[in-house]
């Protein structure tokens, strides 16, 4: 049970990829499997939630682990029920667009569970590289579009070559690739500053997953390129493996090295909060003010990665979820009418012909901007509550400071949508099914805003944390 994800989303992937020829005259139920492999995939994952232990030397499951690999088959999910075609893939790939989406879920559990310095590199290229070939297949006509996965092609790049430097230097001073051996290296006197330097590498190329400031400037281009299906993996999947992970490897330091970790997490927290917002308030594409919005969401994860508060970090990133899929599925309509990357203006209009729709944008946004009563709030109000009480008063003002940023972003996006039409064609009227999906998000909002302490609680009893 241990690594039944991983198995299922194996055997899909290689499913899609030798059925190909047969699915893809056959979109109706080429669509319909894929909703299915969602399901069990999450049904998987479900069983083995409370299931943890070594499974050979690379990989071992943890209660953080799996709590992300649920994240993350919740968050495929979400991603195959509000676009179950693959809208804006050619046709032609859409049996390897669907392989593909298997093997980055495949990857990202990987990393969730990986010990071993190999196997985290490996599950990292195969995520990289997964994640660019998605990016790349785009459009009806142009078929794989040459350059549109660049800027996730060379960041990806770059942050290997940080990690593979950064272990390279680990194995050097262990001569084992385990993380139990890196741990040892950093309490010994002699090697911990190399080890500090080596382990500071592994975390900053483990950060483009992440994308918090500097490591966020790949993502804005590569969602507005990207497909709608994969734009919303972008924002999400990524994130929720990179929760695992930064943990992991930051459990490993001694604790005398935690506080020289302070500074420079609160520094680039405190960047990516106000740059992500700064950034946000001048987009005219709203694909990249949502990219920018998940450069701030990354700031929040790191200040929780500052107090080695998993739960916490949890609990943001899956109040995250439905808030972006609020925000998603408005903008799947209006890129119906064949706005391939929606502005603004696009929006106008929108609050007199799909008031629904509109709902679910202002809760997205709310949630996102920390506004009560949804989820959003919760998570930061906790998040300040926590760096306080650590005696960090100052960085906690400015955290709440960069609010007032997000809020102006969410009225922004919100006037867009309240004002009146101009020139622009009617917006269809979504189906039962994006109708559902949206209020199950709002409802998942209010509900987890206005009960946050059964939901922390439960997370937390989970973690087996106090």
């Amino acid at each position: 049970m241990l690594i039944l994800p991983e198995l299922a989303a194996a055997l899909y992937a290689l499913f899609f990829a030798v059925s190909g020829t047969v699915l893809r005259s056959r979109p109706r139920l080429s669509g319909g499997c894929t909703l299915m492999a969602g399901a069990v995939l999450l049904l998987c994952t479900g069983l083995g939630l409370s299931d943890t232990g070594a499974v050979g030397p690379g990989l071992a499951s943890s209660p953080l682990s799996q709590a992300c690999k649920l994240l993350l088959a919740l968050a495929f999910l979400g991603l195959l029920i509000a676009d179950p075609n693959q809208s804006g893939i050619n046709p032609r790939l859409q049996p390897a667009f669907r392989a593909l989406l298997f093997v980055q879920i495949l990857a990202l559990m990987l990393l969730t569970s990986a010990t071993n310095l190999l196997m985290l590199c490996a599950a990292f290229f195969c995520a990289v590289l997964s994640l660019t070939l998605l990016v790349s297949m785009r459009g009806e006509r142009q078929g794989i579009r040459s350059g549109s996965g660049s800027p996730c092609l060379y960041a990806g790049l770059l942050a290997a070559g940080l990690l593979l430097l950064g272990m390279a230097v680990l194995l050097m001073l262990t001569g084992m690739p385990g993380l139990t051996a890196t741990a040892l290296a950093m309490q010994h006197s002699s090697s911990r500053p190399l080890a500090g330097g080596a382990l500071a590498l592994v975390l900053a190329g483990f950060s483009f997953l992440l994308a918090p400031v500097p490591f966020h400037a790949w993502l804005p281009d590569t969602c507005r390129h990207a497909a709608g299906a994969t734009a919303f993996l972008l924002l999400t999947l990524p994130g929720i493996a990179a929760v695992a992970v930064l943990f992991r490897l930051t459990s490993w330091l001694p604790p005398d090295a935690e506080r020289f970790m302070t500074v420079p997490l609160a520094v680039l927290a405190l960047c990516s909060l106000v740059v992500g917002n700064l950034c946000a308030l001048v987009q005219q594409e709203v694909r990249r003010l949502l990219a920018f919005n998940a450069v701030a969401q990354a700031g929040l994860i790191l200040l929780c990665l500052q107090g080695q508060n998993p739960a916490l970090a949890l609990f943001a990133t899956a109040a995250w979820l439905p808030a972006l899929l609020c925000c998603a599925l408005p903008l799947q309509c209006v890129m119906r009418q064949g706005s391939s990357s929606p502005c603004l203006s696009d929006l106008r209009g929108l609050s007199r012909e799909q008031p629904l729709l509109v709902l679910m944008l202002a809760a997205g946004l709310f949630s996102m901007s920390g506004l009560p009563p949804f989820a959003g709030f919760v998570a930061r109000l906790q998040i300040f509550i926590e760096i306080m009480n650590a005696g960090h008063t100052g960085i906690a003002l400015l955290a709440v400071c960069s609010n007032v940023l997000a809020l102006a972003v969410s009225l922004r996006v919100l006037g867009a949508a309240c004002a009146p039409a101009k020139g622009r064609p009617a917006c269809p009227m979504p189906s039962m099914g994006t109708l559902a999906l949206g209020l199950s998000a709002v409802l998942v909002l209010l509900l987890a805003g206005v009960l946050p302490s059964k939901c922390l609680s439960l997370i937390a009893a989970h973690l087996g944390s106090p």
